[in-house]
């Protein structure tokens, strides 16, 4: 019961406001040493490690930028304002991080915490645009990165506005790389066990079993996939913009694809389901 206790308090951690620097206050060990970039100031302690993520960084953060199709929005560009990227040595420096700010009594209360997450190989800070992982941690570069830097940039993309859990969730697993959600999305599709859309685009929260969350993530990325690649990337940021002004994710299928999607969703699962069908 009490790794369960952690393990959702820590989870209301991750994504509570809390000023950047009051959580330096609590860190121990932070990377001591500044490497700057254009839209980046990395904390490190191992500059050959560092430099690799900041030009991973750098990349994907054009990567992300141009899938979204918002020629006038360049976020972190001021000298004030970068997003900050923190590497810890280890996961144990890391998750000491991680749980800092809840002040943890003794080092058998952070062992449990820490035991918790250990499945966690990075974090994003979103109300902060702080952004922390270690060295080791598996698809650091290739996946968790560009996962969680997505989450940052839809942040400061949409502002104060809500961004639908789907959106959020699946343009973070589309930007990965190598990880291969379309077999699982053919399955699904295949076997017809998948999520209609009109329920996808209506949850609020991740399901509660790893299969369950499997198909989420895989599904809401595969439907990023559809929209990117076989429909115009002009309508993909006019449905954004209409998401970003607090528009219903059916509403804005219909207002921007009404020409391909008259009947809205359902329109839009016949066809998504046709291209996962000829094309996975």
């Amino acid at each position: 019961m009490a790794k369960r206790v952690f393990f959702f308090t820590a989870l209301i951690l991750l994504f509570s406001p809390c000023l950047f620097s009051d959580v330096l206050k609590e860190i121990k060990n932070l990377p001591k040493e500044e490497l700057k970039r254009d839209h980046f100031i990395i904390y490190h302690e191992n500059r050959n490690f560092a430099n690799d993520i900041s030009w991973k960084a750098e990349y994907n953060y054009k990567k992300i930028l141009r899938h979204l199709g918002a020629a006038d929005f360049h976020p972190w560009e001021k000298k004030d304002n970068k997003c900050m990227i923190l590497i810890f040595r280890n996961q144990k420096e890391f998750l000491d991080a991680v749980l800092a700010p809840l002040g943890l009594k003794n080092e058998e209360e952070a062992m449990v915490a820490r035991a918790s997450l250990d499945w966690m190989g990075g974090m994003a800070r979103k109300d902060e645009n702080v952004l922390m992982i270690f060295e080791g941690a598996e698809g650091v570069e290739t996946q968790i990165l560009p996962h969680e830097l997505t989450h940052l940039i839809l942040r400061e993309y949409f502002g104060k506005a809500d961004i639908p859990l789907w959106l959020h969730e699946g343009m973070a697993q589309y930007e990965e790389e190598g990880r291969d959600y379309k077999k699982l999305v053919m399955k699904i599709a295949r076997d017809e066990i998948f999520l209609t859309l009109a329920d996808l685009f209506k949850m609020k929260s991740v399901p509660p079993s790893r299969a369950e969350i499997a198909l989420f993530y895989a599904q809401s990325a595969s439907v990023i996939d559809y929209m990117r690649t076989q429909l115009l990337q002009t309508q993909f940021s006019q449905f954004l913009r209409q998401l970003k002004d607090g528009r219903p994710t059916d509403e804005a299928l219909k207002e921007v694809y009404q020409w391909k999607f008259p009947n809205g969703v359902k329109d839009f699962e016949k066809r998504w389901l046709e291209y996962v069908k000829t094309k996975y």
